[in-house]
């Protein structure tokens, strides 16, 4: 019955594949950690409400900063229909379509908005 993970400021690297799981999670928030990609079964996350996605660039703990996004998300954000929060995440062709569905979306924070997903992504804001 977990509803916050929270793995903030920690060395992790990889989230388990069956993440798809934990089906009451409410907040996913992995800021500051080592974590590079996230697994496939997020899109199963019905209840997830805010997804905080923010890297460190190396493993020196005293220097966080600065942070990148986590590398791309997994197919089938659209399916997260509950997400109010998307913090930290790189603004490419799949999150640009993605967020049209996303209507309970309250707090975004984009990273390296291509210019070409322009036209896309204000449509679907």
């Amino acid at each position: 019955h977990l509803r916050y993970l929270g793995i903030r400021s920690t060395f992790i690297e990889e989230l388990p594949k069956d993440l798809g799981k934990l089906q009451k999670l409410q907040t996913l928030d992995t800021k500051w950690s080592m974590v590079q990609k996230l697994p496939s079964s997020l899109s199963k996350l019905k209840s997830l409400r805010h997804l905080i996605l923010l890297k460190r660039h190396a493993a020196d703990y005293y220097r966080p900063y600065p942070g990148t996004p986590v590398g791309q998300l997994p197919a089938g954000l659209q399916n997260l229909t509950s997400l109010q929060t998307l913090n930290y995440v790189r603004a490419d062709e799949m999150i640009s379509k993605s967020l049209a569905k996303l209507e309970q979306m309250k707090s975004l924070e984009l990273f390296e908005v291509d210019a070409s997903f322009a036209a896309v992504l204000s449509s679907s804001i």
